[in-house]
């Protein structure tokens, strides 16, 4: 999912390349909390 996003958004200009790498790590993010036990985020994590 993340590879289509930056390449038929992202590369095609039509969102910003700050905005992909923000989708990236909220996906990293989302990944981790459903896949494992226990997932702790620190306080500059949640608030980004």
């Amino acid at each position: 999912m993340r590879s289509l996003f930056n390449q038929y958004w992202v590369k095609k200009e039509l969102v910003s390349k700050e905005l992909g790498k923000f989708y990236s790590e909220i996906f990293d993010y989302r990944q981790e909390s459903d896949y494992t036990d226990y997932a702790c985020f620190d306080r500059e994590q949640v608030e980004t």
